[in-house]
C-alpha cells in the first residue's frame, strides 16, 4: 500500500519532471524556431525565479524563526549562507542566456555550441541545479536528516522517483521526437553495441572501480570514522529493501541505466567529462560533503573515459557491475 508520504513525493517528482521535459522540449525546438527559443528562455527564468524566492523565504525564515533553524540541528548562520548560495545560483544561472556568456563558455568548452538555444538552457539548468544541490548539503546536515528519517524507501519508489527521471530528461534533452528520430536519439546518447572486446573491458573496469572503491573507504574510515560510520549506517537503511539477488539486480541496472544515459549520455557532450562528473558526484546527497563525494567523483570520470571508448553502453555495464558486486556482498558473505 501507498503511504501519504510516498504519494506525494512520486507527485512531486511527476509535476517537476513534467515543467522540465516542458523546458527542454521547447529548448530543443528553440534551435529552429525564435518562438520556441523565447519560450525555453522564460520557462527557464521562470525555474531560476521560483529556486530564487524560495532561497529568500528560507533567508527569511532563518533570521525570523530561529527555533526552526536550532531543531534542524544546524546554525542559522549555515543556513543563512546555504540559502544565499541558492540565490546567487539562481541568480547567476540566467547569465548563460546570454550569448556573451555562451562564448566565453565556449572558448574553455570545444564541444559546447553557443548558437544552440538547448545548449544554453543546457548550461543555464546545469548551473542552476549543481548550486542548488550544494547550497542544500550547507543549509542543512543531510547526513543526521536521513538518520532522523528512520524511513526506508519502497524499492519501486527509488527506481521510480530517482532513476527514471534521470533517463526521461536525458532523452527529452537531446530532444527526442522534436529534433531526433529514435536512431538518432539513440546514437546520440552514445547507446550502441562497442564490440564484446569492450564489453569484456567494462566488466573488468567494473571489478576495477569496485577494488578502487573498497581501498578508498579503507582510507576514508581511518580518516573520517564518524563520518564513514554514519555513512555506511544510512547505505544500509536505504538500500534495505534489497533482500534478494533479483532485487539487486533491478536496482544496480536501473541506476546504471538512469544515471549514465543522463550524465555520459546527455550531458557529457555538452559540457565534458568534468561537468558531468562534478554533477554526479554532488547529485549523491546521502554522503554530504564528505571524502565520499571525491571518491563519486573519480568513479564518474573513469566512466566518463569509458563512455569516449565504448560509449554509453559500455559505461551501463561499468556502473552497473559496480553496483552489482557491491549489492551482492552481503548474500554472498551471508549464505
Amino acid at each position: 500500500m501507498i503511504s501519504g508520504d510516498e504519494l506525494s513525493q512520486a507527485v512531486t517528482v511527476a509535476i517537476g519532471l513534467v515543467i522540465l521535459v516542458l523546458v527542454l522540449a521547447a529548448a530543443n525546438a528553440g534551435d529552429q524556431s525564435a518562438i520556441w527559443r523565447t519560450v525555453a528562455y522564460a520557462g527557464m527564468i521562470g525555474l531560476c525565479t521560483i529556486v530564487a524566492l524560495l532561497a529568500m523565504a528560507g533567508i527569511s525564515n532563518a533570521v525570523t524563526v530561529p527555533g526552526a533553524v536550532a531543531a534542524s540541528g544546524v546554525s542559522a548562520t549555515r543556513v543563512v549562507l546555504g540559502n544565499l548560495l541558492e540565490l546567487v545560483g539562481a541568480l547567476g544561472a540566467p547569465l548563460f542566456l546570454v550569448p556573451w556568456t555562451r562564448r566565453q563558455l565556449a572558448r574553455l568548452l570545444h564541444t559546447f555550441r553557443p548558437e544552440s538555444t538547448i545548449n544554453a538552457v543546457a548550461a543555464s539548468m546545469y548551473i542552476l541545479v549543481l548550486i542548488y544541490l550544494v547550497s542544500s548539503q550547507v543549509s542543512v546536515d543531510q547526513l543526521r536528516a536521513l538518520k532522523q528519517s528512520g524511513a526506508t524507501p519502497a524499492l519501486w519508489l527509488n527506481i521510480a522517483t530517482n532513476q527514471l527521471p534521470f533517463l526521461v530528461v536525458a532523452i527529452a534533452g537531446v530532444g527526442l521526437f522534436v529534433r531526433r528520430s529514435i536512431p538518432e536519439t539513440l546514437q546520440r546518447l552514445g547507446l550502441y553495441w562497442p564490440g564484446w572486446r569492450w564489453i569484456a573491458g567494462s566488466a573488468v573496469v567494473a571489478v576495477l572501480l569496485v577494488v578502487f572503491g573498497v581501498f578508498f573507504d579503507a582510507m576514508m574510515t581511518r580518516l573520517t570514522p564518524d563520518v564513514s560510520s554514519s555513512i555506511n549506517d544510512i547505505s544500509q537503511r536505504l538500500f534495505s529493501s534489497i533482500t534478494n539477488p533479483a532485487a539487486a539486480l533491478a536496482v544496480a541496472l536501473a541506476a546504471g541505466v538512469g544515471e549514465e544515459v543522463l550524465f555520459r549520455g546527455a550531458l557529457q557532450p555538452r559540457l565534458g567529462i568534468v561537468a558531468a562528473a562534478l554533477l554526479f558526484a554532488v547529485l549523491h546527497t546521502q554522503y554530504a560533503i564528505s571524502l565520499a563525494s571525491v571518491e563519486i567523483f573519480i568513479l564518474g570520470l573513469a566512466l566518463g573515459w569509458l563512455r569516449k571508448r565504448a560509449g554509453v553502453t559500455g559505461a551501463i555495464i561499468a556502473h552497473a557491475g559496480y553496483d552489482l558486486i557491491l549489492l551482492m556482498i552481503p548474500f554472498v558473505v551471508h549464505k
